[in-house]
């Protein structure tokens, strides 16, 4: 699959997508991961912290509801 045209087309959407998102020059915030690094069931940690820390949203995986 790695032909001329299938990478050609790659660069170019890669282009358009870090032009759009206006990334072009920010390359420190561009990484490169795969589903192999990112688990779907989330355990977070036990933290202590203040009452007026707002933690962050976490989706469940897909299918399962969060409860």
């Amino acid at each position: 699959m790695a032909s001329r045209e299938t990478i050609s087309t790659f660069y170019h959407n890669l282009k358009e997508t870090l032009t759009k998102h206006e990334m072009t020059d920010k390359p420190h915030l561009i990484y490169n991961i795969d589903e192999k690094g990112v688990t779907v069931y989330h355990k977070p940690p036990f933290i202590v912290a203040g009452a007026d820390y707002c933690h962050s949203s976490v989706t469940s995986e897909k299918g399962r509801q969060s409860q």
